[in-house]
C-alpha cells in the first residue's frame, strides 16, 4: 500500500497523524457512552493499549487514522482514516467522534470525503471496506453517502455488517 500524507486539510478541520496529546480524549471517549456500538466502553488500560496502537500502525504501515482537530485549538474530535491489521484482507476504513457536541454537525462526513478522495486520487488506492455494527444507523448512513455499498455480515462479527468501497467509481461519480 502506498502510503498517506500525514496532514489533511477541510473547511473545518485539519486530519493529521495522530500524536500522545489526543490520548487524554481518547480514552475519554473510549471509556464512555460513545463505545456503545465499538464493544465498549473500554477498561482505562485497553483504551490505553488501542490508543498506542495507533501510534504503532502509522509507523508499521505508513498509514493510519487521522485525528479530526479543529483547526486554531487543536482539539481532537475523534477520527477517520484507513487500518490494515490484515494484509491478506486488505484496509479498512474506520471512524468515530469522540465527544456528542460534535455528533450531527456533517464533520464524519466531512473527513471522509478528504480521506477517501485522498486515497484514491493521491496514494492510488482502488478499494477499502468497512465494518459497522447492524443498529448504527448513522454510521450506516455515513458509509452510504461516502459511496460504500452494503455487502455481507461479517461472519466472525455477527451483529456487524461490511460496507465495500470501490474508490476509483466512487471518484468517477463525484461521490466522496
Amino acid at each position: 500500500m502506498t502510503p498517506t500524507a500525514e496532514t489533511l486539510r477541510t473547511a473545518r478541520m485539519v486530519l493529521r497523524r495522530p500524536v500522545a496529546g489526543d490520548m487524554p480524549a481518547y480514552l475519554a471517549f473510549a471509556t464512555g457512552h460513545r463505545m456503545t456500538y465499538l464493544n465498549g466502553p473500554m477498561t482505562t488500560r485497553a483504551a490505553t493499549e488501542k490508543f498506542l496502537a495507533f501510534l504503532g500502525h502509522w509507523e508499521a504501515r505508513g498509514f493510519g487514522r487521522y485525528i479530526m482537530a479543529e483547526p486554531g485549538s487543536d482539539r481532537p474530535m475523534g477520527f477517520f482514516g484507513p487500518v490494515n491489521h490484515d494484509p491478506a484482507v486488505g484496509p479498512e476504513l474506520t471512524w468515530t467522534l469522540w465527544s456528542d457536541a460534535d455528533a450531527g454537525r456533517g464533520l464524519a462526513m466531512e473527513a471522509g470525503s478528504e480521506v477517501i478522495r485522498h486515497l484514491a486520487q493521491d496514494c492510488g488506492w482502488t478499494a477499502v471496506a468497512a465494518h459497522t455494527h447492524e443498529a448504527n444507523q448513522s454510521s450506516r448512513r455515513l458509509a452510504e453517502k461516502l459511496g460504500g455499498v452494503l455487502g455481507y455480515s461479517a461472519a466472525n462479527y455477527p451483529d456487524w455488517v461490511h460496507y465495500d468501497f470501490d474508490l476509483v467509481a466512487i471518484m468517477a461519480k463525484g461521490a466522496a
